[in-house]
């Protein structure tokens, strides 16, 4: 019979029985405490998109400080070791995870319902459409919503690998507005890191328009195949530094040829393709497919981009560049705000230089101050001197007093930043057509509304339609904010070019010349880069049939 009474002696095997007994108990502790939490819903990722989820991150497991105790001669017991270790487990606190502000996805089904019949607050329609989240970290972009509460839209990025990238300088009075929003995009982006040493970095950027004297004379061709042109110039043609030298990519902001905001048919077809019928292009069924330079190229869409072609035997290839939204332009904008504005256009008539504008803008003064009788305490239309540079009250304060903003593009060529401006507004932008492909193209009644410029009755009755369904119209303006915010800052599109200089690359690794260092290689296939968008005709923006689909979805 064995006597409890007795010491028991102290040997290495019965030490580390101990401290076994111990870790299983504390480690068993801990899954019951876990076990017993409040289930958490589940939070879109930031990098993976709506289609799929990740739960938040369990707690780390934390283990007891080791205990150094002094040897003594004394005899231990065993059961009071295991109560020793187990007393101080209880002791330690445990964390617990923030809560988030995403609604499960069961629940997403009835948030959108109730959404379209007006029972949810505008930023629970952004959280319902699986973008929004007041606890997203950054780069996420966080503005005002009710009481207090911030959303937060986290970006859409695909390029995940570190890249290292070297910019040319800037002159500090050229191109400001672009070469800030550029740059911004390269500051925000968590995967780039921005190198000062040409030799070592993934990509070189060059933008023209705030340093046009820039030369590539004295480069190397590996370096040259580095290098991403990002020309945001109105006109067509293209800077003469890289005229005839091989490159990683243009990137052209001006993507279309248009006169009277109507863009040129007949007198755009290059010389050695009279033989074309470009109207009957326009209804080509390889319309969508990806042009690589030649007649080919020009058949596509060269009643639209000619000027844009590709020219492999030199190493040049093009890609549209849209604008995008700065992160600035959301700053003050406290969603739920009273908007006592119905209608506001700031954009400014000039006959000779914006034809298409100056149509416009006497459409809605017809439209808003004789038909509809609106006083201009209620519209607000034509250029109010309001600065753009910065978010003063008369140009931003007035979009965002609006219920609607009318916009249109220049008469010349496609593309502005009024587009991105009024959409970070938070009101339903009214636009025209744009013919410049975008990745994560805008839809129209989904995100926006599009109207003819040169048709005033088509601008009345949707102008009527959407006054008259004020919740209908809130519906479409949250939604627009909500996808430029996730897809159209100016981080989505740093990482729009630099996802298509490597899809450039590896479409044609003959143009390489030596390149190194080589960005990491990434396992799947990028998506929306310029090559996959340049010829497609769903990237434009065109007006769809009026009045919208019941069926057409709300989310995007």
């Amino acid at each position: 019979m064995v006597n409890l009474n007795q010491p028991v002696r102290i040997t290495t095997t019965r030490v580390l029985l101990v401290a076994g007994v111990g870790m299983l108990m504390l480690l068993h502790k801990q899954a019951q405490h876990h076990a017993s939490l409040p289930q958490h819903p589940h939070v879109f990722s930031a990098q993976h998109g709506p289609d799929h989820i990740r739960r938040p991150p369990a707690p780390p497991v934390t283990m007891p400080p080791r205990v150094v105790e002094k040897v003594v001669e004394r005899p231990v017991v065993v059961e009071r070791v295991v109560e020793k270790v187990v007393e101080r487990v209880v002791e330690r606190p445990v964390e617990t995870p923030a809560p988030t502000a995403q609604i499960p996805l069961p629940e997403r089904r009835a948030a959108i319902e109730a959404w379209a019949k007006g029972e949810k607050q505008q930023w629970t329609r952004l959280e319902a459409i699986g973008v929004a989240d007041r606890h997203a970290q950054s780069p996420a972009l966080c503005i005002d919503g009710f009481h207090d509460e911030p959303m937060c839209v986290p970006p859409f990025l695909q390029v995940r690998q570190p890249w290292r990238v070297w910019i040319v300088e800037c002159h500090p009075s050229k191109g400001w507005r672009f070469n800030q929003l550029i740059h911004q995009g390269f500051d925000a982006h968590p995967a780039l890191d921005r190198t000062y040493d040409r030799s070592q970095a993934h990509a070189l950027v060059w933008i023209p328009t705030c340093m046009n004297d820039f030369s590539v004379d004295d480069w190397t061709k590996s370096e040259c195949a580095k290098l991403a042109v990002l020309d945001e110039s109105d006109n067509v043609g293209h800077w003469p530094q890289v005229r005839n030298t091989h490159f990683g990519l243009y990137f052209k902001r001006s993507w279309v040829h248009k006169k009277n905001g109507t863009h040129k048919v007949h007198h755009d077809v290059p010389h050695d393709l009279q033989h074309v019928d470009v109207r009957a292009a326009r209804k080509d069924p390889h319309l969508h497919e990806i042009c690589e330079g030649n007649g080919v190229h020009c058949k596509h869409h060269g009643h639209r981009a000619w000027k844009n072609r590709d020219h492999p035997d030199r190493g040049q290839y093009f890609a549209p560049l849209p604008y995008a939204v700065w992160d600035n332009y959301t700053h003050g904008l406290q969603l739920g705000s009273e908007r006592d504005l119905r209608v506001v256009s700031t954009i400014r008539s000039s006959l000779k230089r914006q034809p298409a504008r100056t149509r416009v803008v006497e459409f809605l003064k017809s439209i808003l101050y004789e038909d509809m009788q609106l006083s201009e305490d209620e519209a607000v239309v034509g250029d109010t001197g309001g600065h753009r540079k910065t978010l003063d009250n008369s140009y931003f304060g007035l979009m965002r007093r609006a219920q609607i903003v009318v916009t249109c593009n220049p008469s010349f060529w496609d593309g502005d930043f009024r587009l991105f401006e009024a959409l970070s507004s938070g009101a339903l932008v009214f636009t025209d057509e744009l013919h410049t492909p975008v990745p994560y193209p805008l839809v129209d009644g989904v995100h926006l509304v599009v109207y003819d410029h040169a048709d005033r009755n088509d601008l009345e009755r949707k102008l009527r339609y959407y006054l008259a369904r004020p919740e209908e119209a809130a519906r479409v303006a949250a939604n627009g904010l909500a996808h430029v915010l996730r897809h159209h800052r100016a981080v989505s599109r740093v990482d729009y070019v630099l996802r298509s200089l490597a899809d450039k690359w590896q479409a044609h690794p003959e143009d390489d010349h030596g390149r190194w260092p080589r960005p990491p290689l990434r396992k799947a296939p990028y998506s929306e880069t310029g090559f996959s968008i340049r010829a497609s005709l769903d990237h434009e923006l065109h007006a769809l049939e009026f009045p919208p689909d019941p069926k057409r979805p709300l989310v995007g």
